[in-house]
């Protein structure tokens, strides 16, 4: 329940996230052909979502799927993603990852914060362990594809 009520927290506060890349260039950026070599599966739909800049790449898995999403940082992106990692520590033990951006977070969804911007990947319907490599690998290529 916890876990629920996390990720929909989340997911409302990335509703209202704006950043300097627009939703439809994240969407084109980060292509279907992108996200499937590294999930593994068809994706049969890439949606911008509406009031923010991310996508959503939806999959033939039942409950599968990926959003990429650049939070809104008010102008600091680090008391975002203090903020967020807070937030993800409300539904246990969260894990730093190293080496990803500046840093970078993982519970539920991957938060990294590199420079001004913060992106959350939220993978679903994985196990946790292939959640975590797939939001990681996926995270290294839109923060590849952004610079």
């Amino acid at each position: 329940m916890l876990k629920k009520r996390l990720r929909d927290i989340v997911y409302l506060l990335g509703m209202v996230a704006t950043a300097s890349v627009h939703a439809s260039d994240l969407c084109s950026v980060v292509t279907p052909a992108d996200v499937e070599s590294i999930i593994k599966d068809k994706v049969v739909a890439a949606q911008p979502l509406k009031y923010t800049n991310g996508c959503r790449y939806a999959t033939t898995k039942p409950g599968g799927g990926v959003t990429l999403n650049f939070l809104n940082t008010g102008g600091d992106a680090k008391e975002e993603f203090a903020g967020q990692k807070r937030l993800q520590a409300l539904s246990g033990k969260t894990q730093d990852i190293g080496g990803l951006g500046d840093e970078a977070v993982f519970n539920i969804v991957l938060i990294v914060r590199k420079g001004d911007r913060v992106l959350m990947v939220e993978p679903q319907a994985l196990a946790e362990t292939q959640r975590r490599e797939q939001a990681m690998s996926l995270a290294r290529l839109v923060l590849k594809k952004q610079n």
